[in-house]
């Protein structure tokens, strides 16, 4: 499924530190180019590393899986979210 996305920049409120992002690059990627300090591993979905809980927002990830991986979310709005 298609998202058309309308704002050329998004901000991701994450463990407290606001980045401004791309919305076409994974929340990984995103969150990796700004420098922060997220925990991940292989970058595919298959270690489950970059699991977050989502707190505000909304997302447009792969999969029907409930858990939330960042290397395969992409932000459709502002998000506020965690990682444990």
């Amino acid at each position: 499924m298609f998202f058309k996305r309308k704002s050329k920049s998004l901000a991701i409120d994450f463990n407290g530190e606001i980045y401004n992002v791309s919305p076409q690059k994974t929340i990984l990627e995103s969150l990796l180019k700004k420098g922060a300090s997220i925990k991940y591993n292989c970058g595919s979905g298959t270690c489950g590393q970059c699991t977050f809980h989502l707190i505000e927002g909304a997302i447009n990830k792969k999969g029907t899986s409930s858990k939330s991986l960042a290397c395969s979310t992409y932000p459709l709005t502002d998000i506020k979210l965690i990682q444990y």
